[in-house]
């Protein structure tokens, strides 16, 4: 046993082992040196070409002593971006206001004012909706500050009862900051407002307020997908421009109905100051150019129809509006306070068929006529409609209390003595709107010329439906029927906070 040969101690006691001569040390040791020396001298006659390339991965262990200051785990800025300055921040300025670590910020585009309130109660609100033949969906077109949105703050101004001041003159459908800041809409808005006629009957109004800058048309022709008809505001005072004859072409596409609204005919007294017959060729002219617009792609587009008819205002398809002071008339609003101020016994709708186009009035015989009279003969519209607005404008600017005074009474207007102390443009406010009253004139246009939401809603079906028309869903939806399945066709996405119903 192994163990037998070691004592307790680990010390040798077993057998005596055989010691090895000297001379076989010697002699092996000295053929391990010349097996050693023949390694040597065939590393050297092997060819340095030949020879085996050092594996980089392989580290050499060195026994360097490296201090704790000079050691480097990382590479040095200039060796990993070569030829960058590097610029080495001493002390921390970073206030201790800050953190470290700045928190996530939510941006906010929009702005919601308190106007966009309810003023009816949803019980009355429903019986809209229970009725489609009271309501009227329209879109507001024009070209880039033509008064499209202050043309929509007129109607909030009757509805919500708006009392406008150096402090309240904004646009209220511009609810996003970039729009207040650059002054132009830049989406398309959505307002509902209950509106009444001049026969104060009401209907809802679902009116969209679009862009007129022309990178936003794609605003314009998603907004003229949910309307029916279309209200086209003119500058007075720029006219038909390019803009102007690309909207109603793409109206005149969707097959809608367009009332042309004439805003700013202020500027023709303040800013043109022209005379009041060159003012009635001006806004002649304009009409004839839209005219013309209508008849080209009126007989071009398929879907234009019957909805391309002649704009004129005997036709009652225009209206003139200045929507910096909240006022506007038609023809025939005009001659129904024209008859109420004199109290004649002509009929409204002859007297205002009488008050456009080629038509004098001769004094003597109390008859209107084509031909002048005389050579200084002026038209209906320079003689009933211009000279006295003219005479309004010019006296409001420029003439004295007592001699505005007198001729506001003979007008039926009566201010306080505080509305005497505004400046002009207040003034001048208040004056056209008690004389010309609310929007009910705008409102009979989109009545007489604007199809109602069930009459509309057949007329995009049969446009815009992809499906077939025989099949039940397309049936129902052409039923118009307000107690039956909803469908929706979505055409924009808006943020929850900006759908107002009033």
């Amino acid at each position: 046993m192994e163990n037998d040969m070691y004592d307790e101690f680990g010390n040798y006691i077993g057998p005596e082992i055989e010691r090895v001569p000297e001379e076989a040390k010697s002699s092996g040791a000295g053929e391990l040196m010349e097996d050693f020396n023949e390694l040597q001298r065939g590393a050297r006659d092997f060819p340095p070409e030949e020879a085996a390339p050092s594996d980089p991965r392989i580290e050499t262990i060195s026994n360097e002593i490296v201090l704790q200051e000079d050691k480097r785990y990382y590479p040095d800025l200039e060796e990993v971006y070569p030829g960058a300055e590097v610029l080495v921040m001493e002390e921390d300025i970073q206030p201790l206001s800050e953190p470290i670590i700045a928190p996530i910020k939510t941006k906010d585009f929009d702005i919601v004012d308190k106007v966009h309130r309810q003023v009816m109660a949803y019980d009355y609100l429903e019986g809209f909706f229970q009725n489609p033949d009271l309501i009227r969906n329209v879109a507001v077109l024009g070209q880039l500050h033509h008064g499209k949105s202050s043309l929509i703050d007129t109607f909030l101004s009757y509805t919500h009862g708006i009392s406008f001041d150096n402090k309240n003159e904004r646009r209220f459908t511009d609810s996003r900051k970039d729009e207040r800041e650059r002054e132009l809409s830049i989406k398309a808005k959505p307002v509902s407002l209950v509106l009444q006629d001049s026969r104060e009957k009401s209907y809802l109004v679902n009116i969209m307020d679009t862009p007129g800058h022309p990178n936003f048309f794609d605003e314009v022709v998603a907004a003229l997908r949910v309307c029916d008809g279309a209200l086209v505001v003119v500058d007075a005072v720029e006219g038909v421009m390019q803009g102007t004859e690309r909207l109603i072409k793409q109206a005149l596409t969707e097959g809608l109905s367009i009332v042309i609204v004439i805003n700013k005919i202020d500027r023709l007294v303040v800013e043109l100051r022209l005379p009041p017959n060159d003012a009635y060729h001006k806004i002649r002219h304009m009409l004839d150019e839209i005219n013309e617009i209508v008849s080209l792609y009126g007989n071009l587009v398929e879907n234009a129809g019957s909805r391309a008819r002649r704009i004129s205002p005997a036709e009652g398809n225009v209206v003139f509006c200045t929507s910096e002071f909240g006022a506007c008339f038609s023809l025939r609003s005009y001659a129904r306070l024209y008859i109420e101020m004199h109290r004649c016994k002509i009929p409204v709708d002859q007297l205002a068929r009488f008050l456009w186009g080629d038509v004098y009035y001769n004094r003597e015989t109390r008859r209107f006529q084509p031909a002048p009279v005389g050579e200084k003969g002026s038209r209906t519209f320079v003689e009933f409609i211009l000279e006295p607005f003219y005479k309004l404008v010019g006296q409001a600017v420029g003439e004295e209390k007592p001699q505005l005074e007198k001729t506001l009474k003979q007008l039926g207007i009566y201010l306080n003595k505080k509305d005497y102390k505004l400046n002009t443009k207040q003034l001048l406010r208040i004056i056209l709107q008690k004389l010309f009253g609310n929007t009910s004139c705008i409102m009979d246009a989109i009545i007489s010329y604007v199809p109602s939401a069930k009459v509309g809603n057949v007329m995009k079906i049969k446009r815009n439906y992809v499906g077939s028309l025989e099949s039940e869903e397309a049936k129902e939806i052409l039923k118009s029927d307000p107690k039956s399945e909803l469908y929706i066709n979505i055409v924009k996405m808006y943020h929850l906070s900006l759908i107002h119903i009033s």
